[in-house]
């Protein structure tokens, strides 16, 4: 049961990896996949750190998860 557990932990740290690996594009500004929902949102132009938290809020998105996180349905959503 111990290696079982050891193992899901292994797979989420890979799977997290992979996801801060990647760079999302949102409205024509690719944001590292790294970086958290909060301030990656301020790197759009436009965008201050008033609406980003706005914008997290109104979406019901954590906004302290990272931008590779993210599914195509919520970047949708943030579009």
């Amino acid at each position: 049961m111990k290696d079982i557990t050891y193992l899901q932990i292994k797979m989420d740290e890979k799977e997290k990896q992979q996801h801060e690996e990647r760079i999302v594009r949102i409205l024509s500004k690719d944001i590292e996949g790294k970086m958290k929902i909060y301030a990656g949102l301020t790197k759009i132009k436009g965008i201050s750190w008033s609406v980003s938290n706005a914008l997290c809020k109104i979406l019901k998105i954590d906004k302290n998860r990272t931008i590779g996180s993210l599914t195509a349905t919520e970047l949708a959503r943030i579009s």
